[in-house]
């Protein structure tokens, strides 16, 4: 499976690069091919000699699903995913679902994919997710527990063009049963102690 994600993705790569180049965007190839693993929307962006804006814009008006310029690219099933997760020892998160459903408008469709993906094995939600509200924050806490799953929070940082994300050195993490303050009191004594 991995072999042919790696397929895919390049494939996509070229064919993302190609749309890009005949709108008169210029790629740095070379930077292309020395990325480690697979090549990520992100990576294409950076890539991108000529933008003049940042990569995060530059990811939503070009690269984005919900762009007019994108470019599908094929994907694996959940069960398939889940199961080659579980093949090699891994556990199967789901990364930040309502903020992908809210961003495609289908918040309606909550109930199903994540009853899906509950079928198929996952092993746990994204609860905390950047700069995601007291609400859905609440509601994948409670689909959660209600399944007996693990609840996860992302620790990603994709740099400071990100905007709309949680800041490095920052955190906002807040929900059921969530103190800041002894967090805060917890990490002093331990990481920095007198």
């Amino acid at each position: 499976m991995m072999d042919e994600a790696k397929s895919n993705a390049d494939e996509y790569c070229e064919r993302v690069c190609s749309m890009l180049e005949s709108h008169g965007w210029i790629i740095d190839h070379e930077n292309l091919e020395h990325i480690s693993g697979i090549p990520t929307r992100h990576d294409i962006a950076q890539s991108v000699v000529n933008k003049g804006m940042s990569n995060y814009d530059f990811h939503y008006e070009w690269l984005a699903e919900t762009s007019p310029h994108a470019i599908e690219m094929k994907k694996f099933p959940a069960a398939q995913t889940i199961k080659a997760i579980h093949q090699a020892g891994g556990i199967a998160i789901c990364a930040h679902l309502l903020r992908t459903l809210e961003m495609y408008e289908r918040m309606d469709m909550l109930s199903f994919v994540a009853g899906t993906l509950i079928n198929c094995g996952v092993d746990g939600f994204e609860v905390f997710y950047g700069k995601s509200s007291i609400e859905h924050i609440e509601t994948m806490f409670n689909i959660s527990e209600a399944n007996g799953l693990l609840k996860t929070g992302g620790s990603d940082y994709h740099g400071p063009e990100r905007t709309g994300r949680c800041p490095l050195g920052k955190y906002n993490v807040h929900g059921p049963g969530f103190d800041q303050k002894e967090l805060i009191r917890f990490l002093e004594k331990e990481i920095m102690p007198p």
